[in-house]
């Protein structure tokens, strides 16, 4: 357990620099409650995603099945969560400094007077957000060694295109607000237009297509976990031509 602490609490907060650290105004803090807001968002994407499927899997357990390397329905969930894992504890340790940012500049000699409550309020929403962020991912990444890496590591499933997983309590309820999802195949993710590399994209909110070079799709709803990538009518960007 100390081993996985450790990378929480050895990402030094270098401090704020500049002119806004002698006399940090209302401007800088608004900054960095955005900023900071922002992150948990991404966060709390990454540990949506990654208990969904964790939880797939724990109900498999639970009724005493196995998994075996063929599970077209599962195995293909549990390859996507060591990426999500990475996406977590990186938007988290972030999160932690960004935090440790704001509370040096609400308590600064030119803004801790002024502060009103609800200013107050926000950041100390703020920190209940972030604070649980570290101790939630070291138990999703023991669940994930104990249960998870010893099937990824017999079946070595490929991260392949497939939806995402429902709120298990509601699950006709669509997502909402910012969604953890994959893309592969070397397109694009879009509406942002980031890479179709195999790594976590956070998107603002719950609609995305893939595009084999450019944005040029339209967006459909999408579930926390999906991985985007080449169909049959859309193929990869990185294809060869036919008959080659």
């Amino acid at each position: 357990m100390l081993a996985l602490l450790l990378p929480f609490l050895c990402m030094a907060d270098p401090g704020p620099a500049g002119p806004s650290a002698l006399a940090p105004g209302f401007e800088d803090l608004e900054g960095a409650m955005a900023t900071l807001e922002a992150q948990a968002d991404r966060a709390e994407a990454s540990q949506v995603a990654t208990a969904r499927i964790h939880n797939r899997l724990a109900e498999r357990l639970a009724s005493g099945q196995e998994v075996p390397c063929d599970d077209i329905a599962l195995l293909p969930l549990l390859g996507r969560t060591p990426p999500l894992l990475a996406a977590w504890r990186a938007s988290a340790q972030t999160a932690r400094m960004d935090l440790a940012r704001l509370e040096r500049l609400a308590r600064s000699a030119t803004l801790a007077p002024v502060l009103d409550a609800r200013t107050r309020a926000r950041i100390e929403a703020l920190e209940e957000r972030v604070r649980p962020q570290a101790s939630t991912w070291l138990e999703a990444s023991a669940w994930q060694s104990r249960f998870v890496a010893p099937i990824l590591e017999r079946c070595r499933p490929a991260l392949v295109p497939g939806p995402g997983l429902p709120d298990p309590l509601d699950p006709d309820r669509p997502a909402q607000g910012s969604v953890a999802i994959l893309g592969v195949g070397g397109g694009r993710v879009c509406p942002v237009d980031l890479p179709a590399d195999g790594s976590v994209v956070v998107l603002p909110s719950p609609e995305a297509c893939y595009g084999p070079e450019d944005c040029a799709c339209f967006g459909e709803p999408v579930l926390p976990g999906a991985v985007l990538g080449p169909t049959p009518d859309r193929p990869s960007a990185v294809a060869p031509p036919a008959g080659r």
